[in-house]
C-alpha cells in the first residue's frame, strides 16, 4: 500500500508468482536539496544531469530526483519483507529508463546476508499520473530469491487518482 495527498493504491499477487511487492506514490516535484543529498549517489547524479539535458518524450515529465526517490521507496517496501533488514539509499543504485517507464535498482550494500535473503537486482515500472504524482512499482518473483530479479519481474503501473 501507498498513499500521499491526492492519491492511494495498493498492489497485489499471488504468493506463487511473487515474493514481494513494493509501491510508493509521491507529488511530482522537486526533492527539498537537504534530502537530495542523503537520497541521490554520484552515478544517479550524473544519470540525473543527462535526464534533465534531454528530452525524455514523456508527458507530465517526471521530476527525475523524485522518481529517483520512489524508485527506492519500492525497492525497500519489496526488500525488507524478503530480508528483514532495514536499508538505507545508498544500499541500492537506480537506474531510470525514461523510453520505457521502467528502472532497475542494483544492491550496494555489504550485507551479503540480507543480499543473499532477498535479492541483489531488481526491475520496477514508473508513471506520472495525470493528478501530478509520480508511482512506482517493483516485484521480486517467487522463485529464485537469490540473484537477479530483473528477468522474471513483470509489473504493471497503473495509477488511480482519489476520485
Amino acid at each position: 500500500m501507498t498513499h500521499c495527498r491526492g492519491l492511494y493504491a495498493a498492489s497485489l499477487g499471488y504468493a506463487v508468482d511473487y515474493a514481494a511487492i513494493g509501491i510508493d506514490a509521491e507529488p511530482n516535484h522537486a526533492l527539498p536539496r537537504d534530502v537530495c543529498g542523503s537520497v541521490i549517489q554520484g552515478s544517479e547524479r550524473a544519470m540525473l544531469d543527462q535526464l534533465a539535458h534531454s528530452r525524455s518524450r514523456r508527458w507530465p515529465e517526471p521530476a527525475w530526483d523524485r522518481l529517483v526517490f520512489s524508485a527506492k521507496e519500492s525497492i525497500f517496501k519489496a526488500w525488507f519483507p524478503l530480508a528483514k533488514v532495514w536499508i538505507d539509499f545508498d544500499e541500492f543504485v537506480v537506474d531510470i529508463h525514461p523510453s520505457t517507464g521502467s528502472f532497475t535498482g542494483v544492491y550496494a550494500g555489504d550485507d551479503e546476508w540480507a543480499a543473499a535473503r532477498a535479492f541483489v537486482e531488481v526491475a520496477g515500472r514508473w508513471a506520472v499520473t495525470d493528478t501530478g504524482h509520480i508511482v512506482t512499482a517493483a516485484a521480486v518473483p517467487a522463485f529464485p530469491l537469490r540473484g537477479s530479479a530483473s528477468t522474471r519481474t513483470s509489473v504493471t503501473v497503473n495509477a488511480m487518482s482519489q476520485g
